[in-house]
């Protein structure tokens, strides 16, 4: 029993080594930049090691992209904690995400590659599990509050995360970032505010 428990530790020891050295390798270099050897050579595993636990790059890559999902939920949720009112707490998260997005290494992942890499509808399924759900809970609760007039709470959601997607894309392309950062804040906000009451 100690050995079967030991051995799965150590299978999640080594799955975690590859996911952060995934991270690190494709925030710097991009997907298509790292090859399989790269990252095992990085990891000091062997490359029977990434396929036994992820089936190669593609699938260590997926793995790193949901923890990027992961860790930008866990900032929109810290950021809307912080706030007391819904609509100033999903504005607040709104503003997290964009700033998340903004982060050069998880926008290589998430922004950069993710899309083409993944596909749109695997992007689209893993997004809908982290930072849409988060979204459309948000949504559910001003809703239910009496805070915006009663829009489909789907319609919507997909509204606002559309437009926070294309900002965030908008701004990775930006020739000057941090003043289109700052654009885009002010856009989701006046966006958030106008629709809600």
């Amino acid at each position: 029993m100690a050995r079967a428990h030991s051995k799965v530790r150590q299978g999640e020891e080594t799955a975690g080594t590859l996911v952060d050295i995934g991270m690190r390798l494709f925030s710097t270099h991009g997907f298509h930049g790292v090859s399989a050897e790269q990252i095992v050579e990085s990891a000091g595993l062997s490359r029977g090691a990434l396929y036994h636990h992820f089936g190669g790059k593609l699938g260590l890559f997926e793995a790193v992209f949901v923890e990027c999902e992961r860790e930008i939920a866990s900032r929109i949720e810290a950021a809307a904690r912080r706030k007391q009112v819904s609509v100033d707490q999903l504005v607040a998260g709104s503003i997290a995400f964009l700033d998340a997005c903004a982060d050069s290494a998880l926008r290589r992942i998430v922004i950069d590659d993710a899309p083409s890499v993944l596909g749109w509808s695997k992007w689209r399924e893993i997004d809908a599990a982290h930072g849409l759900a988060l979204l459309r809970g948000a949504v559910e609760r001003l809703r239910h509050e009496g805070k915006i007039e009663p829009y489909s709470v789907d319609a919507l959601t997909y509204l606002l995360s559309g437009a926070m997607n294309e900002l965030a894309m908008w701004v990775a392309e930006s020739k000057a970032p941090q003043t289109d950062l700052r654009a885009a804040k002010r856009s989701i906000e006046a966006t958030i505010l106008a629709i809600a009451r």
